[in-house]
């Protein structure tokens, strides 16, 4: 459901947040505070991959960050400052994401959606001077608190996963190069 624009949603961001830069959201950029929201893009499900063109090195942020600029222009919004993707910036997305809802913390060592599962991602993240609704977080618990079966943790032949929330990554990649 958009929140900012539904263009940009009908173009694959599905997936809309806005966070005003006084919030608790954790350590925010210092770039971050001299603007008043976050505009957080991401994208969950398939709808997106219909729109990207793989002509470009890294199509998924080239595509990500022009539609977000255009939108942006869209609106007059001059005052702004890309900090995710392709910038310098240590931005914490899964931080951003648990503000929103959109982050819990899985037995994969990886963030879940409460409805989308491991199927989303953030796309673009924008310091901007705007006057947008602040988001409402999508607070809940994680899906994989009430999976009984934990099938991501039987799956694993090498036991890398555990129901705890830890993930061995040294020992999945070791698997994973063997011929």
């Amino acid at each position: 459901m958009p929140v900012v624009s539904e263009d940009l949603y009908q173009q694959g961001l599905t997936l809309q947040g806005v966070v005003s830069t006084k919030s608790n959201v954790g350590q925010l950029l210092e770039i971050a505070t001299q603007y008043s929201q976050l505009l957080v893009f991401g994208h969950a499900g398939r709808s997106l991959w219909a729109h990207v063109s793989m002509e470009h090195s890294d199509p998924i942020d080239t595509y990500s960050r022009r539609i977000v600029t255009r939108f942006l222009q869209s609106i007059a919004c001059d005052d702004h400052h890309i900090l995710y993707p392709l910038t310098d910036y240590p931005i914490d997305l899964r931080e951003i994401g648990r503000y929103l809802g959109w982050h819990h913390e899985s037995p994969l060592g990886i963030g879940i959606h409460p409805k989308f599962g491991t199927w989303f991602a953030y796309r673009v993240v924008v310091a901007a001077n705007t006057d947008f609704a602040v988001t409402v977080s999508e607070k809940g618990s994680s899906a994989c608190e009430s999976c009984r079966d934990k099938p991501c943790v039987s799956a694993c032949p090498v036991t890398a996963v555990s129901a705890v929330n830890t993930f061995a990554l040294d020992v999945c990649v070791s698997h994973r190069r063997q011929e």
